[in-house]
């Protein structure tokens, strides 16, 4: 019996290694220094929605290759709306950066709060800079925004609006809304009432603004005075420096309702910004835009995936980016305030990942459709934990050979920083 499992375990990995990558126009090698690499791709051309799947956290490589692919369809497609996994109320000042209308000068900070999200800067840094410089000679300009709820979401808010009250020719409401930013249903209240600050920052915008601050600070109550909102934002500090769990005060809620709130969120922006022959982009892990609900104890409703497959059927795209090996960064195990760099296994035997080890290309596209019979799982997350199905969960993967861990974020305990950083702004 003991070498009957041999033998077959050979005779896998012959039939495996058999079967040459060959290129054609299903599956074809890329590279992020090539702004055309995605442009053969013409099952993009019918969708609205392009679903982008990082299939682990801790790679630059995996980072790199997303941003690429976004760019790839901004130049090459219809793309004039990214959604991200990041903070709503945080990344309002990356759409301002991205337009121009905030100073170069605003970058840095930017930067700085990236990688308060388990994050590198290096890839936003290059995709935010080279989406600035295309923004400026465009007349329709790509627009980025966040779907997760916000961590220290007032203090961002606030920083919108002081550069909204910089640029913008509605100063006086501007700094009426700053007076009373301890106070979000007076904000809103303003936002509704005062027909300038339509005209200054366009009706989609307000709409939008009006909606974030409402889904965001729906669990606030304003406080008397803005002395004593300094207790949520001191909860949160506290509650990260403590425990090393950076959720806001309005977001802890059951895991079960994130893909929801990121859905709500991201059908608000698709409905306000792409025009109805333009597509809308959506960065976030491959658990939440893949188009299958996961069973298990943490995901026992829809994923965002779900949704978009419910509402734009075919027209709904989704893509899945997995790595063969390499290094990525992490969490340990029994301390979430501690990073560490640990080792990928190498992939499994009728994997997508042994797949693309097998080929000749570090990096290549391979519709689902175009998969071997025999490759049927690829990594849910870092290691052993697998996808089956993947024909009716990803419309195309993408194989990365070699993956490094992030170069540069903060762990927990240097988030100390923070008191320094916002000073309680």
């Amino acid at each position: 019996m003991k070498y009957l499992c041999i033998i077959i375990l050979i005779l896998n990995s012959i039939i495996l290694c058999g079967q040459t990558v060959k290129e054609n126009r299903f599956i074809f090698p890329v590279s992020i220094n090539c702004e055309n690499s995605y442009a053969k791709i013409s099952a993009f051309n019918s969708k609205k929605v392009i679903g982008i799947g990082e299939s682990m956290y801790g790679s630059e490589e995996i980072k790199l290759t997303a941003f690429h692919y976004i760019k790839n369809l901004i130049l090459n497609g219809r793309c004039k709306t990214v959604l991200i996994e990041s903070p709503t109320v945080m990344s309002l000042k990356w759409d301002l950066y991205t337009q121009g209308i905030a100073s170069d000068s605003l970058l840095p900070e930017i930067l700085e709060e990236v990688k308060l999200g388990f994050a590198s800067s290096a890839p936003y840094s290059d995709f935010f800079k080279w989406l600035r410089e295309y923004n400026s000679s465009q007349k329709n300009k790509v627009r980025i925004f966040g779907i997760r709820g916000g961590l220290l979401s007032l203090t961002h808010l606030r920083d919108y609006f002081n550069i909204l009250q910089q640029n913008g020719s509605s100063k006086d409401v501007y700094h009426e809304i700053l007076e009373n930013m301890h106070n979000p249903e007076k904000i809103v209240k303003i936002l509704k009432g005062e027909t300038a600050i339509k005209s200054d920052m366009g009706e989609a915008n307000l709409n939008y603004l009006i909606y974030i601050i409402n889904s965001t600070f729906d669990s606030y109550k304003a406080p008397e005075s803005p002395e004593l909102f300094k207790s949520p934002m001191k909860q949160i500090i506290d509650n990260i420096l403590s425990h090393g769990n950076p959720v806001s005060v309005s977001d802890n809620k059951l895991s079960d309702t994130r893909d929801y709130k990121m859905w709500k969120n991201a059908d608000t922006v698709i409905s306000l910004f792409p025009g109805k022959k333009e597509q809308a982009v959506v960065f976030a892990h491959s658990s939440h835009v893949n188009k299958i609900s996961l069973t298990d104890k943490l995901h026992n409703s829809k994923l965002l995936g779900d949704y978009m497959q419910e509402k734009y059927g075919k027209r709904y795209f989704c893509i899945s980016i997995q790595a063969g090996t390499g290094n990525y960064t992490r969490y340990k195990d029994t301390d979430e305030t501690t990073l560490v760099t640990d080792t990928l296994e190498y992939p499994e035997i009728n994997s997508f990942e042994r797949f693309g080890m097998e080929s000749q290309f570090n990096c290549f596209y391979c519709a689902a459709s175009a998969l071997p019979k025999n490759i049927n799982t690829v990594r849910l997350i870092n290691k052993n934990p697998r996808y089956v199905l993947l024909k009716r969960r990803f419309d195309a993967l993408v194989f990365i050979r070699r993956i490094n861990p992030l170069q540069d974020i903060y762990e927990i305990k240097d988030l100390n920083f923070y008191k320094e950083f916002y000073k309680w702004r």
